[in-house]
């Protein structure tokens, strides 16, 4: 690493880049979300101001309560990212899952559209007892871990006909089922989930302390019987785990285990592929809550935000940590690698239990690069930061527009007719404003030597070159591309030997866009003021 005595510039321009808000440089801020059972509301956090913390006026709100026009929560547990919302999954007296959208860019699911029930005991699949917690994997399937006394189970939820809900006949199963299963210990309290990139479900029980694997291996929807569930992690006896209260996968792959009345998190991972993470060198203790300068007492979830950094809701703080292995130790502990991102005193967040994060706003690409100044075509943004259904503003140059996502990743919109020229593309949605600089050109199709727009190529378009030239043509040449036959950026008596050669003694073609009309590759000179 060069010192910035000696490079200067280079070191000043780096503390620019990372003092610059993420809204100036083309992406909005991250936004997370938190629910907390006992206000029975969900808390959004940005970090506004890029100072790594949600502290700062205007940095928390409230996105979901009993404000809503959607249900009262009861015991809100479990968040997840899903279709550019939240599913919300509420364990007390709803029982149901959530979809959860902002629509209007108000930074709430209030309204009447905003919500809608994706799952609840009116289906016709299994009914929900005690959830506890929820995870979605990369495919759209969604696994409730379920303890009810009468129902200790797993269900798997599929919305097959994309209508968002899955309360349709066959969109719901129970993958797992203690009363069904015969390993030799069963799964007796189910209480924390998460799903791996290779479609693994693990399931954390509070009863026996393990984490169970689970597969379903012979493809009948089910995770049933010893060889598609078995014991992944079991703590040393020397480890005081109490119970599994958070399962999470982390960015390189590994299960994440969190356990609250020891204030710890463990690492583990499967190195030498037996099926298990209980080897020696396969579980690291990266929190000991036993620790004297560990700060986290009763961690009850977490959420992996880059490679090795976390963010940790503790029930004792009434707040978060964003958690880091700063030295390289393979431990986090102390302030500065446990460091308090987020406490107001448990106003709005007495009792974090799950926690989600959506994008900000970012705009990935457009497509295509280029389209008619008169309009009538469609522009394709690729991104994310909304969500599928939201009314987004798109502003192009001059033009200010809006648009209907397709899905939480896709914006589709038709352009009315603009002025030529090169635009930065603006997307104003519910993750914020995200800016692609000149994302998007303007332009004309003309068809090259077509000098009176009569969509081909003859000797009266060199007369009127001729014309031009003399100045004696009765009507200005209004796109003058279209009389630059050689492309070499004038019109002059060149354009026209090239054309009259090209029509009258089999010269060369006239310079592309020929013989079809399309944009100018070398548009801007001489110009092109309205299609001939």
């Amino acid at each position: 690493m060069p010192s910035c005595h000696r490079y200067r510039e280079w070191c000043f321009a780096l503390l620019l880049l990372l003092l610059t808000p993420l809204a100036l440089r083309g992406q909005a801020p991250d936004r997370f979300f938190i629910c907390d059972p006992t206000r029975d509301h969900i808390v959004t956090l940005r970090d506004v101001d890029g100072d790594g913390e949600f502290n700062s006026p205007g940095e928390s709100s409230i996105y979901y309560s009993d404000l809503s026009s959607g249900p009262n929560l009861s015991v809100p547990v479990g968040l997840n990212p899903f279709k550019g919302g939240l599913l919300l999954l509420d364990g007390g007296t709803l029982d149901s899952i959530l979809w959860l959208r902002d629509l209007d860019g108000d930074q709430t699911a209030n309204s009447e559209d905003e919500w809608q029930i994706f799952y609840d005991n009116s289906s016709p699949g299994p009914d929900l007892v005690v959830p506890r917690a929820i995870t979605v994997a990369s495919n759209g399937e969604i696994f409730i871990a379920d303890e009810g006394s009468a129902a200790r189970r797993v269900l798997r939820l599929f919305d097959s006909n994309d209508d968002g809900d899955a309360l349709d006949s066959g969109e719901s199963v129970i993958y797992f089922d203690s009363e069904s299963f015969s390993p030799s210990v069963p799964i007796s309290e189910p209480i924390s989930i998460a799903v791996g990139g290779d479609g693994s479900v693990y399931v954390g029980d509070s009863f026996h302390n393990w984490v169970f694997r689970c597969n379903d291996f012979d493809g009948d929807g089910t995770a049933n019987g010893e060889e598609e569930c078995a014991v992944f992690y079991s703590p040393p006896t020397n480890l005081a785990f109490d119970q599994f209260d958070a399962l999470s996968i982390d960015h390189l792959g590994r299960l994440v285990i969190v356990d609250g009345p020891s204030g710890s998190v463990l690492i583990c991972e499967d190195f030498n592929g037996d099926g298990d993470g209980m080897d020696p060198g396969e579980s690291i203790l990266i929190v000991d809550g036993a620790a004297v300068d560990s700060q986290i007492a009763d961690p009850r979830a977490i959420l992996p935000i880059s490679p090795g950094q976390f963010l940790l809701g503790d029930s004792a703080l009434d707040g978060l940590y964003r958690i880091e292995d700063l030295d390289g130790d393979g431990t986090i502990s102390g302030a500065l690698e446990q460091l308090v991102v987020f406490d107001d005193d448990g106003v709005s967040m007495p009792n974090p239990t799950g926690l989600a994060l959506l994008p900000g706003t970012e705009i990935t690409a457009v497509e295509p690069a280029i389209l008619d100044a008169l309009g009538g075509e469609t522009l394709s943004i690729t991104g994310h930061g909304w969500a599928e259904g939201e009314v987004v503003a798109i502003e192009i140059g001059p033009l200010s527009l809006t648009g209907t996502a397709i899905s939480s990743s896709l914006l589709d919109v038709v352009l009315p007719p603009g002025t030529p020229g090169h635009f930065d593309v603006s997307v104003i949605a519910s993750g914020g404003t995200a800016i692609l600089p000149d994302g998007l050109e303007l332009a004309y199709r003309i068809l090259r030597g077509d000098v009176d727009g009569d969509s081909s190529t003859a000797l009266n378009d060199g007369i009127l070159i001729i014309s031009y030239l003399v100045g004696i043509s009765a009507e200005p040449i209004t796109c003058l591309d279209t009389a630059d036959v050689n492309d070499d950026g004038s019109v002059d008596l060149s354009d026209v030997i090239h054309l009259l050669s090209y029509l009258f003694i089999g010269g060369d073609l006239p310079v592309p866009p020929f013989p079809s009309a399309g944009f100018d590759p070398t548009s801007g000179v001489p110009g092109c003021d309205f299609p001939a």
